[in-house]
């Protein structure tokens, strides 16, 4: 217990060490040594040394192979556009996912992939008694979810076949995909259909349908469902394609970055 308290009075500190030295170098309006780094973020020499070292390898810093300096590097532009996109995709979807929920009354969702899970970002509850539903920030494995499948399906190639090719794909019910061929083909349907299903593969007596949308050109980056009861879902499930096909293009017109 004592060595396991004194690696978390280490690292707490070294995490507030590494965000000061990124803001110290975003607020800079040049490149900045090493020294000039730990000067204005007030870090040791040797701990700064240390942290854009991390930082570098990640990315999150890049280094001026003639100057020895350092900037921000190209990662914290990547993930302040993801966080742009999925802001700005929560404002404009939400509306819409409540007019979905006043007509159908079953749980909405909107999500994001991360490696080979998806995210949910926004859930809004159906209004019957018995109904679908989780927790924003909860994961479920990609390849059983509809929401999964439709993201998935419109990756770029590179990044579909690894996902493929090493993702995991775990048994959740009897119903769920676990042959990388066949998944490969169920995405090849998404792709042509412009929708998927999730025919009780995560959840017994769950189904859900998902569509895709696009802030990215052709790529998909996030995706909405519709979940609920598998007896209601499937009596109501042509009008509820229809519906988030309507959705999915009018979302992805409005956000193409």
């Amino acid at each position: 217990m004592r060595k396991e308290a004194t690696k978390s009075r280490y690292w707490v500190p070294m995490v507030g060490h590494a965000f000061r030295a990124i803001e110290t170098i975003a607020d800079a309006e040049k490149e900045l040594s090493l020294q000039e780094i730990s000067e204005r973020a007030g870090i040791t020499k040797s701990s700064t040394f240390r942290i854009l070292f991390t930082l570098e390898a990640l990315g999150y810093v890049g280094k001026n192979a003639e100057t020895g300096k350092f900037q921000m590097g190209l990662k914290v532009l990547e993930s302040a556009r993801k966080v742009r996109a999925s802001l700005g995709i929560l404002q404009v979807a939400r509306p819409l996912m409540e007019a979905l929920r006043r007509k159908f009354g079953e749980t909405v969702n909107l999500a994001v992939l991360q490696n080979d899970q998806i995210v949910y970002l926004e859930i809004i509850e159906g209004s019957h008694a018995f109904r679908m539903t989780g927790d924003v920030g909860a994961r479920v494995p990609a390849h059983a979810s509809a929401i999964g499948k439709a993201i998935s399906a419109f990756l770029p190639k590179s990044i579909l076949k690894s996902l493929l090719d090493h993702g995991s794909l775990r048994r959740l019910t009897p119903n769920t995909i676990t042959n990388r061929a066949e998944l490969a083909k169920a995405l090849a349907r998404v792709r042509q259909q412009g929708y998927a299903l999730d025919d009780e593969e995560v959840d017994l007596g769950a189904s859900c349908v998902a569509v895709p949308i696009f802030t990215n050109g052709s790529q998909a980056t996030h995706a909405m469902s519709l979940s609920g009861p598998t007896s209601r879902m499937k009596t109501q499930q042509k009008a509820i394609i229809a519906e988030l096909l309507k959705v999915s293009r009018e979302i992805s017109s409005q956000l193409q970055l």
